[in-house]
């Protein structure tokens, strides 16, 4: 039995595995054969993603509907981790934290971000309270800028913290913080 085969996509796209047009040939005797469709790897967290395999018998003896088959490509990353980095600004200077994902997922990632103080207090800086951000699905990395205060005192250099809590469940920590340090430009 002579079957062309393609492959056509379902929830998974061309890019997650190489599409497939070819003739094969169930030899008398035999009841089945093999398929190979390669797939693509990636580093992407999304869920498991289907595609068709169809066939349509172009000689031999058959009964029945054409074959049709369903592919399952199971993801294999991690869910990403998020991390929010350290930063440095002079008095009156934006505190500018990129908030980043290890990998990209197909889900947006939702952020809540509050700062706290340290050494420096909320005078120093414009607090920030439940302010929500996404870093978009496929993307890695969003800024947030938290504005500093100028003032006339000399003084160290004082630090606060901005800490965001994954509010979208779909990483593999729920929180991270960064430090953002304001550095004096006052004269003793």
């Amino acid at each position: 039995v002579v079957i062309s085969i393609t492959t056509a996509t379902g929830t998974a796209g061309n890019a997650d595995y190489t599409p497939v047009t070819t003739v094969i040939t169930i030899p008398a005797g035999s009841t089945q054969t093999t398929v190979s469709v390669q797939t693509t790897e990636d580093t992407i967290d999304e869920p498991s993603e289907t595609f068709t395999v169809g066939g349509v018998a172009t000689s031999g003896n058959t009964s029945g509907p054409n074959p049709i088959g369903i592919g399952t490509i199971e993801d294999n990353d991690a869910a990403p981790t998020v991390s929010i980095n350290n930063v440095f600004a002079t008095e009156g200077d934006l505190e500018v934290f990129t908030i980043s994902l290890s990998n990209p997922s197909t889900q947006d990632v939702v952020i809540n971000l509050n700062t706290a103080p340290g050494t420096a207090i909320i005078s120093d800086y414009t607090s920030i309270i439940n302010n929500t951000i996404t870093i978009p699905a496929g993307q890695v990395s969003v800024t947030f800028n938290v504005p500093t205060t100028v003032d006339n005192i000399y003084e160290a250099d004082e630090q606060f913290t901005l800490t965001g809590t994954v509010t979208s469940n779909n990483t593999s920590n729920n929180t991270a913080t960064g430090t953002g340090t304001i550095g004096n430009d006052d004269a003793i």
